[in-house]
């Protein structure tokens, strides 16, 4: 498998520190834990973008919507989907 190299510059003091102890108490090196930290959000991200993109789910989301769509003279604002 090949693997590429991240610097990372700029973060508050005592940020290593915080890290290498959170992958301490899992095991886990600071490399290691940043990987996975990392891994772990690109994979949820590819998920939440198909969901999106995924048909049965916007029909389900347009059927929740018109089930609430009661509920919108209740006096709040609306929020647009590029404001969440």
């Amino acid at each position: 498998m090949q693997t590429e190299t991240i610097e990372i510059t700029g973060l508050p003091p005592g940020t290593r520190s915080a890290i290498a102890e959170l992958g301490r108490s899992l095991g886990k090196s600071v490399e290691a834990y940043l990987r996975d930290l990392i891994q772990t959000d690109l994979l949820s991200q590819t998920d939440i973008a198909l969901m999106a993109a995924d048909p049965q789910i916007q029909a389900e989301l347009r059927a929740i919507e018109q089930e609430f769509a009661v509920t919108e003279a209740d006096g709040l604002e609306r929020i647009s989907p590029s404001g969440i």
